[in-house]
């Protein structure tokens, strides 16, 4: 993550602080102004991530602090040094106020882990629900669908039904009707608007000569 990152350049700094102070070697002071420059762009890039949340801004503030109160004194150790070589006092000051420092540092950097953690938890939460809550729609969507579509089903088949039994009572009605025409032993026949003959009995093909 960019907090470990961060942690990762300034022990990189304070590692390459320490050689140069006890070498006196030019790289080494290269080494630690990139590592510096880069944890301070990795610090503005958590203020930029963090920008909506004012209590994690609060504490990237703090850290920025201890930052600057380690490089700057990180930075006057590299002077001293410079100026009068190595010391007693110097080498107490990379032992203890150098640890002291660091470990500030690293206890704001755990807090500001902490709370992305929570935050992030807290977040999965939400989304959790959030889709359980979008599964038990779409559940009761599709149960209501389901019950729509049998209904329908079920007034078809009524439907279908009810046109099966016109239908039979209308076949009965007609085959009635014909087995009455049929029986009469009178001609019985009947016509359309026009005069157009339509049905006729069996009376009437005997006696007119009709062929159906």
């Amino acid at each position: 993550s960019t907090l470990d990152d961060l942690i990762y350049r300034l022990e990189r700094a304070e590692s390459a602080q320490g050689r140069f102070i006890f070498t006196g070697n030019e790289q080494f002071f290269k080494s630690y102004q990139e590592d510096v420059r880069n944890a301070e762009l990795l610090h503005q890039r958590l203020v930029h991530l963090t920008v909506d949340n004012a209590p994690q801004q609060q504490r990237l503030r703090d850290l920025l602090r201890l930052m600057h109160a380690k490089i700057e004194n990180m930075n006057s150790t590299i002077e001293e040094r410079r100026n009068h070589g190595l010391s007693p006092a110097l080498d107490d000051r990379l032992g203890n106020q150098g640890k002291r420092e660091m470990d500030e540092i690293q206890g704001k950097v755990a807090e500001l882990t902490s709370a992305e953690t929570q935050l992030l938890a807290a977040r999965t939460d939400t989304q959790r629900r959030s889709a359980e809550r979008s599964l038990r729609s779409i559940l009761l969507a599709g149960a209501i669908a389901l019950l729509f579509l049998g209904i329908a089903g079920l007034v078809l088949q009524r439907d279908i039904r009810k046109r099966w039994l016109v239908e039979r009572r209308l076949q009965s009605t007609t085959s009635l009707q014909r087995a009455v025409l049929n029986s009469a032993t009178y001609a019985i026949i009947s016509t359309d608007a026009g005069g157009r003959i339509v049905t006729f009995n069996s009376a009437a093909e005997q006696m007119f000569g009709y062929h159906s």
